[in-house]
C-alpha cells in the first residue's frame, strides 16, 4: 500500500517531458534532463526560431517595397523621357511649319545632289520632308551634258534616312 501511494502522490506531482518523456515536477518551466523550455501546452518554445522568421519577414518586405520604389523611378523615368521627346518634336513643328510630301514614282535616293549614282530606291507613295528641318525644300539644279536635272534634299519619314531625290518624283 504504501507503494501505491508513493506512486499517486508521484502522478500528480509529475509530468513527462514532451521532448525527452522523462519524469519531471508538473510546475517545472525547463527540463532538467534536456534543459528544454517547457510551456503549459507542451509546446517547445521557438523564440529564436520565431525572432530569425521576424527578421527574414521583414527584410523580404523591404526588398519588395526597394523592387517597388526602383520599378516605379524607371517607370517615371520612361515616361518623362517620352514626354520630352515628344516635346521636342511638338516644339520644333510647331514653330516652323513642316511640309510632308509623297514620292510620286519610284525614284533613286542619292547621298549627294550633284551624284549621278544612287545608294538605294525610293518607292512610289514613300512620305518624305525637307531634310534638316527646313520649312521648305531645299532644291538645286545641275546642269549634265546640257541636261538640267534639279534635286531636292529629303528625308524619309518613316526611317530618317536623308538624301536627294529627283524634284519631279516628289508630289504633295
Amino acid at each position: 500500500m504504501v507503494g501505491e501511494q508513493n506512486k499517486t502522490n508521484k502522478d500528480s506531482s509529475t509530468k513527462k517531458c514532451p521532448f525527452c518523456a522523462e519524469d519531471i515536477k508538473a510546475d517545472a518551466i525547463k527540463c532538467r534532463y534536456c534543459q528544454s523550455e517547457l510551456s503549459d501546452s507542451y509546446k517547445p518554445s521557438n523564440t529564436n526560431q520565431e525572432e530569425e522568421n521576424k527578421k527574414l519577414g521583414c527584410g523580404t518586405i523591404l526588398l519588395v517595397i526597394i523592387g517597388i520604389v526602383i520599378l516605379i523611378f524607371i517607370f517615371i523615368g520612361i515616361q518623362g523621357a517620352i514626354e520630352i521627346r515628344d516635346s521636342y518634336g511638338s516644339s520644333s513643328s510647331s514653330s516652323t511649319s513642316v511640309n510632308i510630301y509623297r514620292i510620286t514614282r519610284e525614284t533613286g535616293f542619292y547621298k549627294f545632289y550633284t551624284s549621278e549614282d544612287y545608294s538605294e530606291t525610293i518607292e512610289s507613295g514613300t512620305k518624305v520632308k525637307p531634310a534638316n528641318n527646313a520649312s521648305s525644300l531645299d532644291c538645286r539644279t545641275i546642269d549634265v551634258e546640257g541636261f538640267n536635272s534639279t534635286s531636292c534634299a529629303v528625308e524619309v519619314i518613316n526611317s530618317g534616312k536623308t538624301g536627294w531625290v529627283l524634284k519631279n518624283a516628289i508630289g504633295n
